[in-house]
C-alpha cells in the first residue's frame, strides 16, 4: 500500500462499523412488472413469438430443443394459463 494512504486505510479499518440507524418506514414492495400479468395467450401466439425469438436472433432451429429453453417455455405457461 502507498505509504501515504495508509494512514487513511488504518482510520477506515480501526474504526467500529456502525449500522444504519433502523427506521420506522416499512420497507418499499417490488415493483410489478406491468408485461407480466397473467393473460391468456394462444397456442398460436405461443408458437409464433417463439418463432420471432429464433428467427430475429439468428438462432437454429435446434435452439428450441434445448433444455433450458424447454424449462422457460414450460415455465411461462405455468405462471400464464394457455388458451387451446
Amino acid at each position: 500500500m502507498h505509504p501515504a494512504q495508509l494512514c487513511r486505510y488504518t482510520e477506515l479499518v480501526s474504526g467500529k462499523r456502525k449500522l444504519p440507524a433502523a427506521s420506522d418506514e416499512k420497507p418499499t414492495k417490488q415493483p410489478k412488472l406491468e408485461w407480466a400479468k397473467s393473460t391468456n395467450v394462444s397456442q398460436a401466439k405461443v408458437d409464433e413469438l417463439v418463432l420471432n425469438v429464433v428467427t430475429e436472433g439468428l438462432l437454429p432451429f435446434s435452439f428450441v430443443g434445448l433444455p433450458a429453453f424447454k424449462q422457460l417455455v414450460v415455465g411461462s405457461h405455468t405462471v400464464r394459463s394457455c388458451a387451446a
